[in-house]
């Protein structure tokens, strides 16, 4: 196996000028730099991670443990399909800061986070990622908590870990809004099961929505179209969510639009106004939250659905991590207290992405 002292030897310098060439050190001539960047690439010579750990006291690895990859793959309704976006979002600020990023998921097993961070622990991490696959409020372990650490679509029962979450609040209200500057004045809400927070904050906004532009607001046209957890057949929960627009389409004065709380809901929903003999947007009109942009641009017609910037949260998690770890953040300064009718610091909104699903009336 190549050493580092074969490519010094190649070149003839020193140990000590290839290390530094290796570790990206300014102070190097740029001829010097590339002829150990030949050498090295003619030699095959890889770096010991151990190593350089050693001398550095830094191993360049961070950890991200998550329970959304197994959730998502398995039940995408539940889990929803923002989990890669957030990964990605991650993976760009930890590449950019020259480290290396290591993801392991939970199988859906929480007590196996104590288990992950022993084995990050024994890899000498800098810095540990818990991505949740929902938002929601976790009992994180006190070993999660020995590293420099960032919580990314959920928050810490104890306040002790920073966290970054989308804004569901205003994924509501944006959604509310929308409808109303169409002309709709009769809104229909099919939301997510209220033992998930974008259950209960995402109709908050939509209410908040009402009451700042000074229309009407009735609870019962807030439907919960989807049962989190709901032990049933896939066909099941499509019958539920039936019987949930169902309720709003019986009303003596119906809706003249159905908000989505996301948008895999709304492909159910056009596939039974499709049965109903119901054109959108002439008959009735849809929006939704989260703009998975496979789903909503090729749905006929395209969905008009609020972007909730998944990629950024995931990045800005990534990037406070980063500064905790270089020691530029203090985590405890960025601790949030939060409660379930707030909207953490921390959020990140979204924006509507306007397409053809809703009519002007």
């Amino acid at each position: 196996m190549t050493t580092i002292y074969d490519v010094a030897k190649r070149v003839n310098l020193s140990v000590k000028t290839v290390s530094r060439v290796i570790n990206n050190e300014s102070n190097v001539r740029i001829n010097t730099r590339q002829k150990v960047l030949h050498a090295i690439e003619d030699l095959d010579y890889c770096p010991s991670i151990a190593a350089r750990t050693i001398v550095t006291k830094k191993s360049g690895l961070v950890g991200l443990i998550t329970s959304a990859l197994t959730s998502a793959s398995a039940t995408p309704d539940e889990a929803g399909l923002s989990a890669v976006d957030m990964v990605m979002g991650i993976q760009s600020i930890i590449e950019s800061a020259g480290k290396t990023l290591i993801i392991s998921d939970t199988g859906g097993n929480t007590g196996n986070i104590v288990k992950l961070c022993q084995t990050y622990r024994e890899h000498r991490i800098e810095g540990i990622i818990y991505l949740a696959e929902f938002r929601k409020k976790l009992n994180m372990p006190r070993s999660f908590k020995r590293f420099p650490s960032i919580l990314i679509n959920c928050y810490d029962s104890s306040s002790e870990v920073p966290s970054v979450v989308p804004d569901d609040e205003k994924c509501g209200y944006l959604m509310a809004k929308a409808a109303f500057k169409s002309g709709h004045r009769r809104l229909g809400f099919l939301t997510h099961s209220k033992n998930v927070l974008a259950g209960k904050l995402r109709p908050e906004g939509f209410k908040r929505a009402h009451l700042e532009m000074g229309f009407d607001f009735e609870e019962d046209l807030i439907v919960e179209g989807y049962k989190f957890g709901l032990n049933l057949e896939k066909e099941s929960k499509h019958e539920f969510l039936k019987n949930a627009l169902e309720k709003l389409l019986n009303r003596p004065n119906p809706p003249t639009i159905i908000c989505c709380s996301n948008d895999l809901m709304a492909i159910k929903i056009y596939e039974f106004f499709r049965q109903y003999g119901l054109k959108i947007p002439e008959d009735i009109s849809v929006i939704a939250g989260s703009n998975y942009t496979k789903i909503s641009q090729l749905l006929e017609p395209s969905l008009t659905t609020i972007e909730i910037p998944y990629f950024e949260v995931g990045s800005k998690g990534a990037e406070y991590l980063i500064k905790i770890i270089e020691g530029e953040l203090v985590p405890e300064m960025h601790n949030q207290v939060f409660h379930e009718n707030e909207i953490l610091k921390n959020s990140i909104s979204g924006k509507v992405v306007w397409r053809n699903s809703i009519k002007e009336i």
